[in-house]
């Protein structure tokens, strides 16, 4: 039996933060700038490996980041409602 399966048992909430509400403006600025400076890494390496206008692969790598977010903030949603069982 998981921790989460135990904590409903007792009726207490399944899902707890994982840091407390002071650490969690810092660690928030931490994944901001590490999925961007991933996300720019990734970028120069395709633009070194495929070559090609800037403009044009610079907006379709955008486009595709974008909508890469969009997808995990449905996912992040739809996994945080469902382990408060919302």
């Amino acid at each position: 039996m998981g921790r989460c399966t135990r904590a409903r048992a007792r009726g207490e909430a399944a899902a707890r933060p994982p840091c407390d509400e002071a650490t969690a403006p810092l660690l928030t600025n931490v994944v901001h700038w590490l999925y961007g400076t991933g996300w720019g890494a990734a970028y120069g390496l395709l633009r070194r490996t495929l070559g090609g206008p800037a403009v044009a692969v610079g907006t379709g790598f955008g486009t595709a980041v974008w909508t890469a977010g969009y997808a995990q903030l449905g996912v992040g949603v739809a996994v945080t409602y469902a382990a408060l069982d919302r």
